[in-house]
């Protein structure tokens, strides 16, 4: 039987040097390492990233810089994914231009050249040749993370190393080659060399890599300048240990460099070539900016003689999290930089490694024609599989290649140790070395593949430590270590989720990265087997979207401390219940004659829930569904649940009974203990572990996920499960669709049995405003006859009638209720059977009040008609529909006759005509009574100017103001009409004395009286305290009677010859006294001044004495 490793061309057990180390660079190493060196592209349908065009770029740029360029950043940029031979690349290049030879005298360049094999090799050579010819090349070529010492920036490294590659001491004590540079600028050097080789018989040269090079230096700086240094340890000692360079500045470094050129190499172009310089500068900002200046410095001042070229993982364009990378840009030219492909990576792997003999090539062939169709159906990445690709890869498939790949580049980035890369712990080419050198994958028979787990052999020791201890107890379990598929699976779980981002890790997964030969049946199923064993063992775990990961040592005890929560059944009984909220959350709502219905939802479980409602809904007009969740199988019988449906509780009801709940209890018990695990530890995931962190994650997929299952499982559950309506059974599965569609359907069913009464009528708001019109004429015809039934026209008027189905329904309910609120009405008459609209309700009881056979009480008061105040706020609104109480009407309504009387009254007082409807009374009583009111006031006006004349009014016009009053005081029809009849006959009779009085109280009128009033109240009162004749006594006794009759306006022409007699007998008697009053004061001024002494008096003092006599009134 053929073996693997028989099929190549060359030797895949031969020694591969897995890492390019810079500092081996014998002329044996040079060969060896050119020899196995492999050049990609270079063809016409070649990609831009294959190494023979990057070659080229590389090249021509440093050409056109030298010569054409401005070369103020002599900065080459090297990139390329591990293994894509970016090192061998950048040492190669740098030791060709250093003039290198090899063993056997070639020039490491040809060599190099020759390893193009492309149709453009010409190319390369020519760009090669262009640049040599333009150089005196010295190559500076060194691993700065392997020569860096205590932390050191690249710049002292470059110019300790230059200065080694010139020939100065090499010694850790860089004092020593500072101060040959300083001897090589005072002119001094050659006679120390002198000193030295007299002082110990040998050169200079082949000793200053000594151990004791600094004291034999100490001694020898004695003899050249003893007036500095008196004994031969003074300069060992002022310079002990000196590592000044450290902290040199970039300038200082790139001045000694310029300094160092111009003395040893002045015509030389340095090719300072640098490895991992990404690796070095990831997160050390100031060795970033220190590179950055190095980079200008050596541009400033050197002028394109000394270029740097330095290698990294990443293109300068990556902008990763943390990376410095990016801010290099400006530093590196565009047309400078070089990056090789991981597709050059294959290339290299399959000519180094896997190129095959001619003649072998039939056999896999035929293996490929034999059993291809299996081959693309399970091993990975196989669906795209060609038979040109697998002759290329055996013993991996192309998919494969890209898979080891992304786990590298995973494993590297998660890697502590090589922080600040981007790719593989092992190169491809490194592990197929280590597969066929280490674990002899060359002797198994041709057809085996190289599977996932061999990568595990490989690369297990670059996993996290806490994955590697696990992986250690699980391969040592008595119960998996003899279970070769367990043993396998789990190897391949702990490559395949360090990828888990970019690819789950499923079973599909495993089972196609573990298809081992060509011909093998599906594994699947036994991954299954082995997948179930390692979780039942705690060994795995399936954490959410990232499918299978290996648990760690905090994984395990987060599972230990998950499981041990414990779970009621009241608690699964309660998800399973809301897990059923959930889904009635997506159900459409069922419609009967296209009038959707709302859903409610009851709860039953034996225990705790017994008709508990869980889907509430403000609507009346529901369908009602009764969830029961049973987990005996008898408590689930049809015979039970038939009866039950016909009870008068659940008789409105769908009862939906689960079947057998099977892996539900168990999936709802992991779900609420992971609810658990998230609720305790998510408050506090900053002071978390890095571990459990990283499990509260996970838990927090694996909730999401567990959340879904449950769900589904719920609606499993009941659609595998019984319906019942009204003592019937229903199977859920004769619905088609799923869990909202089967409700959906059942309901939509079952509605035309719960609500036989519905009717599609509906009023909308602008029809409901329409009752409120005072004119019943020409509104919506849902209110006639054909439709709600609240209208119907009679002898060509339009009257509220409300003899439809629906008013009397309404009417009837209300009667034997003795008055509902509104709620109670829409709750009525909105549930089974009926179903009815709220607008149409609020429509049928707006009509039934219009036609007298209703009324209403609210907060703001009664309400009998529609133009009662807040009457219409009720209707609009639905709350306060609710809130009133509707009742039957007053059976002491105002009687039409009685009404009849007060039309005949307005038309026959105010000349309104009007219908006989109770709104028009009262409405004409609130427009016309104000105005009586007016005219009351006017005329009380008119007898107020008569007093203090009192007049004797009639009662019923006294009490008039009052009347008016009383029947304005409340502005609702029917207690403002009986108001209006309580007092309808003295107000009939007040209005007309109001007008007859009115009329007759003109202003000629009320002049008289007032002149008569005033000449009885001035005149003759003082003429009868005087005394007079009996004839004018007479006459006064007739005025003061006319005065107090009841009617003082009358025959006020009667009272003129009396009015005048008095007004003259008046004026006669108060002359008299005049006179009589003057002849009595002039006498007392004639004694006063005849009296002695009176003449002895000034003239002011006897004004002064007769004054009071001028000052006194004559009094009449």
């Amino acid at each position: 039987m053929t073996k693997i490793k028989e099929i190549f061309k060359t030797d895949v057990n031969r020694p591969i040097s897995p890492v390019i180390y810079f500092h081996e660079d014998s002329p044996e190493k040079l060969a060896e390492e050119v020899g196995e060196y492999i050049i990609t592209g270079g063809y016409d349908d070649s990609t831009k990233d294959g190494i023979h065009e990057q070659y080229v770029k590389l090249l021509k740029g440093i050409h056109y810089e030298l010569t054409e360029g401005g070369r103020e950043h002599p900065a080459c940029w090297i990139s390329g994914f591990y293994g894509s031979g970016k090192s061998s690349f950048a040492k190669l290049l740098g030791l060709a231009l250093d003039g290198r030879k090899l063993p056997d005298g070639r020039p490491l360049d040809e060599a190099l050249l020759a390893r193009d094999e492309s149709p453009k090799q010409g190319e390369f050579r020519k760009a090669w040749q262009q640049l040599n010819s333009k150089v005196d090349g010295l190559a500076v070529v060194f691993d700065i993370g392997r020569v860096a010492r205590d932390g050191e920036s690249i710049h002292s490294a470059v110019r300790r190393m230059l200065a080694h590659r010139l020939g100065y001491c090499p010694h850790k004590n860089q004092a020593i080659a500072e101060y040959e540079l300083n001897l090589e600028k005072d002119g001094l050097y050659s006679k120390f060399l002198d000193l030295y080789e007299q002082e110990f018989g040998r050169t200079w040269e082949s000793s200053n890599e000594r151990g004791l090079v600094a004291d034999e230096f100490s001694l020898v700086m004695s003899r050249l300048r003893p007036d500095l240094y008196e004994t031969a340890l003074d300069w060992a000692d002022t310079n002990s240990g000196s590592s000044r360079f450290v902290g040199t500045s970039v300038k200082d470094c790139v001045d000694a460099m310029v300094e160092m050129l111009k003395q040893r190499a002045p015509n030389a172009t340095v090719f300072l070539v640098v490895d991992e310089v990404s690796q070095y500068i990831h997160g050390e900002t100031e060795r970033m900016l220190k590179l950055q200046t190095l980079v200008s410095e050596l541009g400033k001042q050197l002028k394109g003689r000394v270029w740097l070229l330095a290698t990294g993982q990443q293109k300068l364009e990556d902008d990763s999290e943390g990376s410095e990378l990016p801010k290099m840009k400006g530093r590196f030219p565009p047309h400078l930089r070089v990056h090789l492909s991981p597709a050059n990576i294959r290339d290299v792997v399959h000519r180094r490694l896997l190129k095959k003999k001619a003649d072998r090539e039939g056999e896999l062939r035929t293996l490929y024609q034999q059993h291809g169709a299996k081959l693309r159906l399970n091993a990975y990445g196989g669906e795209h599989l060609t038979e040109a690709d697998f002759l290329e890869v055996y013993p991996m498939l192309p998919g494969q290649v890209d898979l080891l790949m992304q786990i590298s580049s995973s494993l590297k980035t998660r890697s502590s140790r090589m922080k600040g890369d981007d790719h593989g712990i092992r190169s491809l080419l490194q592990l197929l070395v280590e597969l066929f050198r280490e674990k002899q994958l060359g002797e198994l028979p041709l057809g085996h593949l190289v599977t996932i787990d061999h990568i595990y052999d490989v690369q297990a020791s670059t996993l996290d430590s806490d994955i590697q201890q696990t992986m250690a107890r699980l391969l040592s379990d008595p119960e998996i270590k003899n279970d070769e598929m367990a043993v396998r699976t789990a190897k391949a779980i702990a490559l395949l989720q360090v990828v888990a981002e970019q690819q789950p890790t499923t079973e599909d997964l495993i089972s196609k990265c573990l298809y081992r030969y060509l011909g093998e049946e599906n594994p699947l199923s036994e991954v299954k087997r082995a997948l179930a064993k390692l979780t039942d063992l705690n060994f795995i775990a399936s954490s959410g979207k990232l499918g299978y990961k290996i648990q760690s040592s905090a994984d395990q005890e987060w599972v230990r401390r998950r499981e041990a929560l414990s779970v009621t059944g009241q608690a699964i009984c309660d998800e399973v219940k809301d897990v059923v909220k959930r889904w009635l959350g997506k159900v459409n709502r069922p419609e009967l004659k296209s009038r959707p219905f709302m859903l409610t939802a009851f709860f039953t479980d034996g225990k705790t829930h017994q008709r508990s409602r869980f889907v509430s809904s403000s609507d009346q007009s529901v369908i009602a569904f009764e969830f029961v969740f049973f987990t005996r199988k008898e408590e689930r019988a049809e015979t039970v649940w038939v009866n039950n449906s016909t009870e008068a509780l659940r008789q409105e009801s769908i009862l939906w009974v689960n079947g057998e709940p099977g892996l539900l209890r168990e999936a709802i018990k992991e779900l609420i203990q992971s609810r658990k695990m998230v609720n305790h530890n998510a408050p506090r995931r900053n002071s978390l572990t890095e571990g459990e962190r990283g499990c509260l994650n996970n838990e927090e997929h694996r909730l999401e996920q567990l959340g879904e299952k449950v769900q589904r499982l719920v609606a499993e559950v009941y659609l595998d499960g019984k319906l019942y309506f009204r003592g019937e059974a229903k199977d859920p599965q004769r619905y088609t669709g799923g869990f909202p569609k089967v409700t959906q359907s059942v309901a939509e069913e079952v509605l035309p049995q719960l609500y036989h009464h519905f009717v599609t009528l509906s009023v909308t708001d602008g029809e409901l405003e329409q009752l409120f019109l005072p004119q019943l004429s020409s509104l919506s015809q849902t209110f006639y006859q054909d439709g709600l039934g609240i209208l119907e026209v009679d002898s060509g008027k339009v009257k509220a009638s409300c003899s439809g189905e629906i008013p009397r329904r309404v009417l009837e309910f209300v009667k034997e209720e003795k008055g509902v609120t509104g709620a109670e009405l829409l709750s009525a008459l909105g549930s089974p059977p009926y179903g009815y609209y709220p607008d149409l309700l609020k429509a049928t009881v707006l009509g039934l009040l219009r036609g007298g056979f209703v009324k209403l009480q609210t907060s703001r008061g009664p309400i009998s008609s529609y133009i009662d105040p807040g009457c219409k706020d009720t209707f609009k609104k639905l709350q306060k529909f609710k809130r009133a109480e509707i009742l039957p009407a007053d059976p002491d309504r105002i009687s039409p006759r009685k009404r009849g009387e007060f039309v005949r009254f307005f038309e026959d007082n105010f000349g309104v005509h009007l219908e006989s409807e109770p709104e028009a009374i009262a409405t004409a009583l609130y427009q016309n009574f104000p105005a009586v009111s007016q005219e009351l006031n006017a005329f009380f006006h008119k007898v107020h100017r008569l007093r203090p004349l009192e007049v004797k009014l009639p009662e019923s016009l006294e009490k008039l103001p009052e009347l008016l009053e009383k029947c304005r005081v409340d502005r609702g029809v029917d207690e403002t009409l009986r108001r209006l009849d309580k007092h309808f006959v003295q107000f009939k009779e007040g209005l007309t004395y109001l007008k007859k009085y009115d009329k007759m109280l003109f202003e000629e009128a009320i002049s008289a009286i007032s002149e008569a009033q005033s000449v009885y109240q001035h005149e003759w009162l003082q003429l009868e305290a005087h005394g007079c004749d009996p004839t004018l006594a007479e006459v006064g006794a007739r005025l003061e009677a006319h005065l107090q009759s009841e009617k003082p306006w009358d025959d006020l022409s009667a009272l003129g010859n009396d009015l005048t007699q008095i007004r003259n007998a008046y004026q006669e008697i108060r002359q008299t006294l005049v006179t009589q009053q003057v002849e009595l004061f002039e006498g007392e001024r004639r004694r006063f001044r005849h009296m002695d002494g009176f003449n002895k008096l000034t003239p002011a003092q006897q004004e002064h004495v007769l004054r009071p006599f001028f000052k006194e009134e004559i009094k009449t």
